[in-house]
């Protein structure tokens, strides 16, 4: 008699499923979440994740910011004149080294304001789904995203470099 697989089958066709919404309706929501947000500060979604980057991170290099980002350094370049313009990154010299050039973010009153009521909207949002999980649930949630996150930098990072 022939083993009984259908649980097997089941988890297969279930982490199947789990990929293909991560990597396609999960992502594309993420995507149009943060270009929605960027279109409603006024500009490109590129721009922004750029001067979230820098807000999050504090001041750095620009050759700092094109790895981080992947953009290429002339790329990078464009970005940081857009950014600057709009009075959202400032370029400094490195007092230690003259040649560096440092990116300092500049404080948006009006952009933390927005930032901060879509914030608040998603917060309050995702609060209604996760009341409907128990803790433990909640951390086998939290841990599936980190381990999600790291493997989704990890694989990036080699369509990046080819390797």
């Amino acid at each position: 008699m022939p083993a009984d697989t259908s649980g097997k089958t089941k988890r297969v066709r279930l982490e199947q499923e789990l990929c293909d919404r991560l990597a396609n309706t999960f992502s594309g929501a993420v995507v149009l979440f943060h270009s929605a947000l960027a279109e409603r500060l006024g500009m490109n979604v590129t721009d922004f994740k750029c001067v979230a980057i820098l807000n999050e991170s504090g001041p750095m290099t620009a050759g700092r910011l094109a790895e981080l980002t992947g953009m290429s350094t002339a790329a990078t370049t464009l970005v940081l004149d857009r950014l600057e313009r709009a009075g959202l990154v400032r370029r400094e010299r490195d007092p230690n080294d003259r040649r560096k050039v440092i990116l300092q973010p500049i404080s948006s009153p009006k952009m933390e304001r927005d930032i901060g009521q879509a914030m608040e909207e998603l917060a309050h949002s995702m609060t209604e789904v996760t009341s409907n999980y128990s803790v433990p649930q909640l951390e086998t949630i939290r841990d599936f995203m980190d381990r999600t996150t790291q493997v989704l930098q990890h694989v990036s990072t080699r369509l990046k470099t080819g390797t």
